[in-house]
């Protein structure tokens, strides 16, 4: 891969400031698949990035950043290798070696607020994708065949959250959850229009006990991705763990449980088009019990 990068910056006051930029990326990706006709397949991708950035700032401790970029996403060895799993013959498995590179329009504004006992985070974003890649699934000659393929125009809305409080040196709470509406539309005439919500949140609780002890509790509640054929059911996670610092915190001992309640997550898949009426169960051993040792010499 090779890159040329250019970016100008404008300072027009001690308030205001403005980043213009581009980069020209040429990728080259090949794939060499050891078979009887010893296939290869190669891949070239010339694109064009812009970027632009302007930050007001009101004082040091609150600023507002509008953004505007282009993000770049390559398929990965997995969605390209066009090897055939076909261990099970009715239910194949296999990538997509013509796969193009993912283009996400992406436009953010967001807001900081920082101070020496609470800091918040807001960000407002909009993307859109005309060619995301997606698993695809069809039916051929009796067989299902698991691919993927560039066929979604994608469209998400989204706000961010983070706010950081510590209201003395014994307590620390952080909140962090975003909510997101995404709207994929297939180009293909046999996979449905299909939008949803898919948001996350999660937070910490961290108390300091006597004698360097420390206890933290965290949890979180995630709804899965929106894609074109497949939807999932949402995933809790909880974690409590207590450590102790020694010889002015340069040693630290961390225990921590995760799941304590409990101990496996089921996780349901459900797949379908006009064809295809597809049901996956699967069970996780979510719960572990970790320890953690540090130890600094400076």
């Amino acid at each position: 891969m090779r890159n040329f990068n250019s970016k100008y910056s404008f300072d027009f006051n001690e308030q205001w400031a403005v980043d213009i930029g581009a980069r020209t990326e040429y990728t080259v990706s090949t794939i060499d698949v050891p078979n009887e006709s010893n296939e290869v397949s190669k891949s070239k991708y010339l694109n064009f990035v812009p970027m632009f950035q302007s930050v007001y700032r009101f004082d040091e401790k609150n600023n507002f950043i509008f953004n505007y970029g282009m993000r770049i996403s390559r398929p990965g060895l997995t969605y390209l290798n066009p090897y055939i799993d076909d261990s099970d013959p009715t239910n194949i498995y296999f990538g997509n070696p013509d796969l193009n590179i993912v283009r996400r329009d992406l436009v953010t504004l967001s807001y900081n607020h920082l101070r020496s006992k609470f800091d918040l985070y807001a960000r407002l974003n909009y993307s859109i994708t005309n060619n995301s890649i997606q698993p695809y699934l069809y039916y051929a000659n009796e067989i299902l065949n698991n691919t993927y393929m560039n066929f979604g125009k994608q469209q998400e809305s989204g706000l961010l959250l983070y706010a950081n409080w510590t209201p003395d040196d014994m307590l620390r709470l952080s909140l962090k959850g975003t909510i997101a509406y995404v709207d994929i539309e297939s180009k293909q005439e046999d996979v449905l229009k299909r939008a949803g919500f898919s948001n996350r949140i999660s937070g910490n609780i961290a108390y300091k006990l006597p004698s360097d002890f420390y206890i933290s509790v965290s949890g979180g509640y995630y709804q899965p991705s929106i894609q074109l054929q497949t939807k999932g059911d949402p995933y809790y996670y909880s974690r409590i763990s207590v450590s102790k610092n020694w010889l002015d915190d340069k040693l630290s001992l961390a225990l921590s449980i995760s799941n304590p309640i409990s101990s496996k997550t089921k996780f349901q898949y459900l797949t379908e088009t006009p064809d295809v009426y597809r049901q996956d169960i699967d069970y996780r051993l979510d719960q572990k019990l970790k320890d953690k040792t540090c130890v600094s010499f400076w």
